[in-house]
C-alpha cells in the first residue's frame, strides 16, 4: 500500500514563523532595555580610575558628565573617550559601561622626560604636548628646535647624558637654532657648539679629546666650539693665565 506524503504547512504559516521569531527577539530586547533603565534610575554613576598627578579628576568628570544624560545602552562611549584623550596630560583613556548603572573611565597620564621650549613637554616616545599650565615642580632637561625635531633632539640628549654621566657632568639643554645649528649646554653652564652636521662625531670628540684637555678648567669655560675638523676653540669666562690648552681650529665644516 503506497505511503502518504505528509501534508505541507500552508505558505502563510511558513512565512509567519521567521517573522514571529524576529518579533519575539525585538520584544525581549525592548524588555531588557526597559529593565536596565529601571535599574539605573535617572542618573548614571561615573567612576574615574588612574594615577592622576598633573590633572584633577574633576577635569575628566566634567567632560564625561556631558554624555551621561541618557541610558547605559545609548551611551556614546567613543565620544567620552575622544574628549578625555584630547586633554594635554592624558596619554590614553579607556571608557566602559559598568552594569547596571555606571560608567568606568580609566586614564593614564603622560610622563614627560624633557621640557620643550617654555611651555611644552616631550615624552620618552618623542611626543610633544602643551599643558594649559606649566607645573613648577618639574626639573627636566630642556629641548627646543623646529617642528619634527623632537625625536632627534631627544635621542641626542639621552645618548650624550648617558655618556657624560661617568664624568660627573650633566646635560642641561639641547637645541637647534633658527639657522639649523646644534648646541648642547652642560649643567655647569658650558655651551658646546656643534654646527649643522656631524653632531655625533663632534660630541664623541669632546669626550675623547677635548674634555681631557680642559677638564681642570671647566668652571672657567663659557663655550667650546667643536665645528672644526682639526681642533676646537674655547671661549673663556675669564682669560686664562697661560695658553697651555690645545686650540687648533684649522678648518670649519
Amino acid at each position: 500500500m503506497p505511503r502518504r506524503k505528509p501534508a505541507k504547512a500552508p505558505l502563510w504559516w511558513r512565512l509567519m514563523l521567521p517573522t514571529a521569531g524576529i518579533l519575539m527577539m525585538l520584544l525581549a530586547f525592548d524588555a531588557f532595555s526597559s529593565w536596565m533603565k529601571q535599574q539605573a534610575g535617572d542618573d548614571l554613576r561615573l567612576y574615574v580610575e588612574g594615577d592622576l598627578r598633573r590633572i584633577e579628576p574633576s577635569e575628566v568628570e566634567v567632560l564625561a558628565l556631558r554624555y551621561l544624560n541618557t541610558d547605559l545602552m545609548s551611551l556614546d562611549i567613543e565620544g567620552i573617550q575622544r574628549d578625555i584623550q584630547a586633554l594635554p596630560w592624558i596619554e590614553r583613556a579607556v571608557v566602559r559601561r559598568r552594569w547596571p548603572d555606571g560608567v568606568r573611565v580609566q586614564v593614564w597620564e603622560r610622563k614627560p622626560v624633557a621640557q620643550w621650549g617654555k611651555a611644552s613637554f616631550v615624552t620618552a616616545q618623542g611626543v610633544r604636548f602643551t599643558p594649559t599650565r606649566m607645573p613648577g615642580d618639574l626639573d627636566l632637561p630642556k629641548l627646543d628646535g623646529p617642528e619634527g625635531a623632537e625625536r632627534a633632539l631627544l635621542a641626542t640628549l639621552t645618548a650624550f647624558a648617558s655618556a657624560i654621566r661617568p664624568l660627573h657632568l650633566e646635560v642641561d639643554s639641547v637645541w637647534i637654532s633658527a639657522r639649523g645649528s646644534w648646541h648642547v649646554q652642560l649643567g655647569g653652564g658650558q655651551r658646546l657648539d656643534l654646527g649643522r652636521s656631524h653632531t655625533e662625531q663632534r660630541l664623541s670628540r669632546f669626550l675623547s679629546a677635548v674634555y681631557p684637555a680642559v677638564k681642570n678648567r671647566m668652571d672657567n669655560i663659557e663655550y667650546i666650539d667643536l665645528r672644526y675638523s682639526n681642533g676646537f676653540a674655547v671661549g673663556w669666562r675669564e682669560p686664562p693665565l697661560d695658553d697651555s690648552v690645545a686650540q687648533q681650529p684649522t678648518q670649519e665644516t
